[in-house]
Parts: C-alpha cells; structure tokens; sequence
C-alpha cells in the first residue's frame, strides 16, 4: 500500500527535474549564442524535462491512482507552458526545418 511519504519522494523527485532543467536553462541562455545550437539545446532540456517529470508520473499512476496523477500532470502542463518558452520538447522540428530549407 501506497504512503503519503511515497508520494512525497514522488513529489520531489518531479520537482527536483524542473529544478534541474530551470538551471540548464538558465546557463543556457547565459553561455550559448542566440542561434540553431542555442535552440536545439533548449529543446533537449524541455525532452529531457518531460522524460524526467513523466517517468515519475507513471510511479504516481500506478501507486495512486488516475485522481492524482491527473493532478499532477495537470501542475506540470501549466508550468511547462510557462518555463519552456518557445521549446516543444521535439528537436526534430529544427532539423526538419533546415532539411526544407
């Protein structure tokens, strides 16, 4: 059986990803130079991000339940939306791009 101590390590696992990707962001935006490789990167944090956040929330599923799952990626879709900026968490729409031309 599932403990409010389980969802807590869930809670904080989920967390400590946005920590991580708002840090990546963040030298991101300070070291690289405003182009493609700039925007690849953000993009790889954002997939990395979602890989991260959703992986946990598949634990949260399973121990409980449809009800706080929906919570919690509820949570996360609005701060994706708001941290991500431009960011889709799909770099292959860049490549896409320089293939078309």
């Amino acid at each position: 059986m599932a403990t409010i101590e389980q969802l807590g390590y869930s809670a904080f696992f989920i967390a400590l990803t946005c920590i991580f990707a708002i840090v990546a962001r963040r030298l991101n935006e300070r070291m690289s130079k405003d182009g493609l490789v700039k925007d690849l990167i953000f993009e790889a944090i954002a997939a990395a991000e979602l890989c991260g956040c959703c992986f946990e929330l598949i634990i949260v599923a399973d121990n409980f339940g449809v009800a706080t799952y929906a919570v919690f990626l509820f949570t996360l879709t609005i701060w994706w939306g708001r941290t991500w900026g431009s960011a889709t968490a799909c770099p292959y729409t860049y490549m896409e791009q320089i293939v078309e031309g």
